[in-house]
């Protein structure tokens, strides 16, 4: 992929977090997951490969309003808040910071891509999510790192052990600043996908 958004080097501090017994990423226990991919797989494919196209050219915009980066606290395996066997999707916690490196709270649209074999040539990109505004207020938690956690439910299709890439974006109430942000990850949930009979 051209000019992919800029990595988010933090994985390792989700791993560090979770072997001091740290858990930045709590799932709340009496809430529904958020909206499953924003169009139906495999259509959801068609929404995840125009954003993907469309984000490898577009630099971030900053018009001082304060916030300057985004991180996102994830394990790179599957979590589970269905009630059903098996994992039901990613639990990530993105977090925004400002020019001081403090967590800041500013509720804008969040979208984000999977993305197959990302750096391969025919690399794929699988799911699409989004949350607008409102909805990404009410996943706000504030906790011991302040953040918006991201339930990226997977649907009927769980993605295969392999090499992927999530990209996030997100874009401040007025629409005028944005940024965009990627992790490159191996899915170690070793979850096998329900085998679909012909009808």
């Amino acid at each position: 992929m051209r000019n992919v958004p800029r990595p988010l080097l933090i994985l390792a501090l989700a791993l560090l977090g979770s072997l001091a017994g740290c858990n930045f990423i709590e799932l709340p226990e009496h809430e529904p997951p958020m909206a499953p991919p924003v169009m139906p797989i495999p259509d959801g494919a068609d929404q995840a490969i125009a954003w993907y196209l469309d984000w490898a050219n577009e630099p971030d915009i900053t018009n001082g309003g304060g916030v300057r980066e985004m991180l996102a606290l994830f394990g790179s395996r599957g979590r589970s808040w269905r009630g059903t066997p098996g994992p039901s999707g990613y639990a990530v916690r993105l977090v925004l910071l400002d020019e001081n490196d403090k967590p800041m709270r500013v509720d804008g649209p969040i979208r984000a891509v999977l993305v197959a074999n990302p750096e391969q040539p025919g690399a794929r990109p699988l799911m699409a999510w989004a949350l607008s505004a409102e909805e990404s207020a009410a996943r706000f938690r504030k906790g011991r790192l302040p953040g918006y956690l991201l339930q990226l439910d997977w649907g009927p299709r769980a993605p295969r052990t392999g090499d992927y890439m999530l990209i996030f974006r997100w874009t401040d109430p007025s629409g005028q600043e944005r940024l965009t942000r990627n992790i490159v990850f191996q899915d170690i949930t070793r979850y096998e996908p329900p085998t679909y009979l012909p009808q």
